[in-house]
């Protein structure tokens, strides 16, 4: 990655991390620490993976990591609008 391209997506998931944090922390309790906490997990893991590589080209075996951990944080969320009794606006945040 080129140094702007680079810092670009380093900022864009530290924002989607920023966004995704106060919503999750409005989910019902029941939800909020397993589901929550995995996509707590996921989203810093994905900001942690793209700031290690961040100097370096990604190598293949890195990128599909990376599209699985994204996979992964699809379903879940997925699963917190699918969750019944969450009333959580992703967009109200």
């Amino acid at each position: 990655m080129s140094a702007p391209a680079e810092l670009s997506a380093i900022t864009k998931a530290y924002d989607l991390v920023q966004w995704y944090v106060p919503i999750i922390g409005r989910f019902p309790r029941s939800h909020r620490f397993v589901l929550g906490e995995r996509m707590e997990t996921t989203l810093y893991g994905i900001l942690e993976m793209l700031a290690e590589q961040g100097a370096w080209p990604l190598a293949e075996v890195e990128v599909q990591t990376g599209f699985a951990v994204a996979a992964r944080l699809c379903i879940l969320v997925r699963l917190m609008r699918l969750c019944s009794g969450t009333d959580v606006d992703l967009l109200g945040a």
